[in-house]
């Protein structure tokens, strides 16, 4: 099984600040706990057993307007907001 590597803690975060979003509000709406969002969130290095749960936030932040982009050779992954 390959990490779903399209989406980082780092866009995560952004997504969620860019939605003004807490923590709270994000795990009521993927209904992961609260607790494991914090530590996706601070994780820099996400492995395999997380794919379930970062297919749901990727999800839920797509649902609400945030896609995520890929890293390229000049610029880091970020989020695309749609109009």
């Amino acid at each position: 099984m390959k990490l779903v590597n399209f989406i980082s803690s780092g866009q995560i975060r952004m997504a969620r600040t860019y939605l003004r979003w807490t923590i709270d509000d994000l795990s009521k709406k993927t209904d992961i706990p609260w607790a494991r969002l914090q530590y996706i969130e601070k994780s820099d290095q996400l492995d395999e057993s997380l794919n379930e749960k970062l297919t749901v936030i990727k999800k839920v932040f797509e649902d609400n307007g945030i896609f995520f982009q890929e890293e390229d050779d000049e610029f880091e992954k970020s989020i695309r907001i749609k109009k």
